[in-house]
């Protein structure tokens, strides 16, 4: 989690220009390459993947969930599959920040409605996606042939 991928360092210079840009200094925190990743989302109330371009199968969904987070991420690729929406998590559109925010803004706002979110993001991410879950998906494949 934090910095770039080789070659694409340029994202940050990027941001931090549209954050100077926006006048918004002192609002963010860019983390560099951390391994206690459970830290960093025991600190979050809500975890937001607004990714441009689709993810067959981002772990950080789960990883989010587990953590009993909220999970809001754009309506593409696996998040779709892996978010129930307005119950585990929320789905938003892609490159439309106005109607991100109005989608979004509830869970800032409400903390019970954010807090059941997370629950509930708990108990789907067990439910569907644990350890045990997917090798129960597994045998049952193998076991078909």
């Amino acid at each position: 989690m934090g910095d770039a991928f080789t070659g694409y360092e340029y994202l940050h210079d990027n941001i931090n220009q549209l954050i100077e840009k926006h006048g918004l200094q002192g609002h963010f925190t860019q983390l560099p390459y951390r391994s206690d990743i459970t830290n960093i989302y025991g600190a979050l109330d809500v975890f937001i993947l607004p990714s441009l371009l689709p993810d067959p199968a981002p772990a950080v969904v789960t990883e989010a969930m587990a953590a009993r987070l909220p999970v809001v991420a754009t309506r593409q690729g696996g998040a779709v599959e892996m978010i129930e929406n307005n119950v585990s998590g929320l789905l938003i559109p892609i490159n439309n920040a106005a109607a991100a925010a109005k989608i979004i803004e509830p869970l800032i706002t409400q903390e019970s409605y954010r807090k059941n979110m997370g629950a509930q993001a708990k108990a789907h991410m067990h439910e569907k996606f644990s350890r045990t879950q997917f090798n129960e998906q597994i045998m049952a494949c193998i076991e078909k042939q």
